[in-house]
């Protein structure tokens, strides 16, 4: 299509001066179509930078997302401390268990009761 345009834009230059030979000077013709032959060019550029630009656009798009995201939770709770002989027997144990992907969505797991006994085996191959 880029082509087509800038070889209509080539075509009304030429024809613009074949019909205004008497009133418009050489020079001017021929300088006009000069310039209209680097449109062609000129259009392949805008647009590569067009696309471009929406690439860089989407990237500060994602930097916008990151920054007003909500902070997760600290790392180190100290309201949640473990006792300093933890773990003493080994043994872990789930009671009700809910968990969900992010805050706003439904849980992907519900009321999972699980215990793990010490020295058992949870799981056996390679990751």
């Amino acid at each position: 299509r880029l082509e087509f345009i800038g070889n209509c834009i080539i075509f009304f230059a030429a024809l613009f001066g074949v019909l205004a030979r008497d009133s418009i000077e050489s020079g001017l013709v021929g300088l006009s179509i000069t310039v209209s032959l680097r449109i062609t060019g000129t259009l392949n550029w805008l647009v590569r930078q067009t696309s471009e630009l929406e690439t860089h656009i989407v990237s500060v798009e994602r930097v916008k997302e990151y920054t007003e995201a909500k902070q997760e939770a600290p790392w180190i709770n100290p309201s949640y401390q473990a006792p300093d002989n933890w773990p003493d027997k080994g043994q872990i144990e789930f009671q009700k268990l809910g968990i969900r992907y992010r805050e706003d969505l439904d849980l992907a797991l519900k009321e999972v009761d699980c215990q793990i006994y010490p020295n058992e085996k949870v799981f056996y191959g390679n990751i």
